[in-house]
């Protein structure tokens, strides 16, 4: 395929390859830019019923824009040789799942700003009517930006990007036998329970996004198509949704997220998303706005401490100014963990 132009993209490589289709990377004339192209895999789905969705998410990702919600955008889309194309930018930093496996030191603090990310998207296109239909470590592409320097080291700014939204409803009834519980991709992992009567929904986007949370604090990984990949699981070979679809009554906080208090806010959060029943589960609105909290928390907490170093430094070295800026920054970020609280 490499050497391949496509509506005047010049395909360099194969990225890789999914339920929906197949990824290149590609440039377009003598630009500098690098794009991702990916030929659709849509089953019967003809160009009547795929042609009418790519147009509204079109519309929809102008708003998108405007806000700045982290979701991948779509440069445009391609109808050649009765195949369709998307062409969005390159994210250079790969999936979340690669990204975590590459940089296994992410933080607690880096991870929540990625939830808030992940939420913030899936807030955006469920107030817009679009229900994600597939939402996975996969799909969730990162961005990096030069941050500047500190002590010698280079400070990167990392953003997911949330991609393969709304290409689920172009696939039609053939989602659920060719897409969802497939062994050659990480999707059924994070897939609700409901899924399996052929039911999707904005709280079925809601479970895999607990999946995900999930997965992203475990760190829990499996050999998948020859890939290695983060997905959440209690035993390897039986994913969340088949469990609880199984065994109803399941206390999920017991066996997922061993590292983490019970009564931490975060788990507590991640528990009530992979609720059985989809009618117990949080909106994809309210997990934004407890993310945003305790995301603040975090970055308070971390200030409580930045303030005690300063302030022990201070008093050690006698200079009683930096010792009272240290005190008194402590005191209020440990104020707004208190207050967030």
């Amino acid at each position: 395929m490499s050497g391949t132009t496509v509506g005047g993209y010049e395909i360099t490589r194969e990225l890789g390859r999914g339920t929906f289709g197949t990824v290149y990377a590609a440039k377009r004339g003598q630009g500098e830019l690098t794009y991702a192209l990916k030929k659709l895999r849509l089953g019967s789905s003809g160009a009547d019923q795929v042609l009418p969705h790519l147009r509204e998410l079109k519309e929809i990702q102008q708003e998108a824009r405007d806000s700045e919600v982290p979701i991948l955008r779509l440069v445009e889309f391609l109808h050649q040789d009765d195949a369709f194309w998307l062409v969005t930018r390159y994210c250079d930093e790969g999936s979340l799942s690669d990204f975590l496996l590459l940089h296994p030191e992410t933080d607690e603090n880096q991870t929540v700003k990625f939830m808030v990310q992940i939420s913030e998207a899936v807030k955006f296109l469920h107030s817009n009517g679009i229900v994600h239909g597939g939402l996975n470590m996969d799909n969730m592409l990162v961005t990096g930006q030069f941050g500047g320097f500190v002590r010698g080291r280079t400070i990167m700014n990392y953003t997911i990007k949330v991609s393969d939204y709304g290409i689920a409803r172009m696939s039609g009834e053939d989602i659920f036998m060719h897409y969802y519980y497939r062994y050659d991709t990480p999707t059924r992992y994070f897939t609700a329970p409901e899924v399996q009567e052929q039911v999707y929904t904005k709280e079925s986007d809601v479970f895999s996004m607990g999946a995900i949370f999930a997965a992203m604090l475990d760190r829990t990984t499996l050999r998948i198509a020859e890939h290695t990949c983060i997905v959440p699981f209690i035993i390897p070979d039986i994913p969340f949704g088949q469990a609880l679809d199984t065994s109803p009554d399941l206390n999920i906080s017991e066996v997922i997220m061993k590292t983490v208090a019970t009564e931490d806010s975060l788990k507590t959060l991640i528990v009530s998303m992979l609720a059985t029943d989809p009618e117990f589960r949080p909106t994809a609105e309210f997990v934004n706005e407890r993310l945003h909290a305790i995301g603040n928390a975090t970055g308070a907490m971390a200030a409580v401490f930045l303030g005690i170093a300063v302030a022990v430094f201070g008093a050690l070295t006698g200079f009683w100014p930096l010792f009272l800026v240290g005190l008194l920054g402590g005191m209020l970020a440990f104020y707004l963990v208190i207050s967030s609280g």
